[in-house]
């Protein structure tokens, strides 16, 4: 192999661009717990959910997914992004993490979601193991149905996570309890 050749390939493989599925049990327990050993975060899935897929990429990124027995067109992930450095949380928190909520709003209408917007007096802050957090609702149209996407962000010094559920408005209610009590069960570092 020649030296270029050689010396691309090897940039190409250290970029963070990268993607690499994880064996679910290296994550996965049997008693629903979801336990990161390299990034020391936990949370609990519902009893009628299962993990379909757990992926490493970028720099520091681990997004899990999802599926609802019950309701099968419901998808949910738990996307988590570990810092290499403490990262001092912003003073105004909740302030800071609605604008963060407009950006996530922003990125997806221009990803094509022309319809999407959040619910007003959905947007609700507290705190989920001592971090904060911030949810909303938005709705958008997709195939002439209503769709709905609940995010929940969490924030700490060390890392965000994440959730997001997509399910057809009329399904809405049947998975939004479940998937709020898996939220409040994440632990970050």
């Amino acid at each position: 192999m020649n030296r270029p050749l050689l010396a691309t390939a090897a940039l190409v493989l250290c970029l963070p661009g990268w993607s690499q599925s994880v064996p679910l049990g290296e994550i996965v327990h049997g008693d629903r717990t979801i336990r990161d050993p390299l990034y020391s975060w936990s949370a609990r899935f519902p009893a009628d959910w299962i993990v379909d897929g757990v992926v490493r990429w970028g720099e520091r990124e681990t997004t899990l997914y999802f599926g609802v027995l019950a309701v099968p067109s419901a998808h949910a992930t738990l996307y988590y992004k570990s810092y290499a450095k403490p990262q001092p949380i912003p003073a105004g928190a909740e302030y800071f993490m609605r604008t963060e909520a407009e950006r996530h709003a922003v990125r997806r209408i221009l990803n094509g979601l022309t319809s999407y917007t959040p619910q007003a007096g959905s947007f609700t802050f507290k705190h989920i193991g001592g971090h904060p957090a911030l949810g909303f609702v938005a709705h958008f149209t997709s195939d002439d149905r209503t769709i709905c996407e609940h995010v929940i962000r969490v924030v700490s010094e060390r890392g965000v996570a994440q959730f997001i559920l997509r399910v057809p408005l009329v399904q809405f209610e049947a998975v939004r309890a479940n998937f709020e009590a898996m939220a409040d069960t994440l632990l970050l570092p």
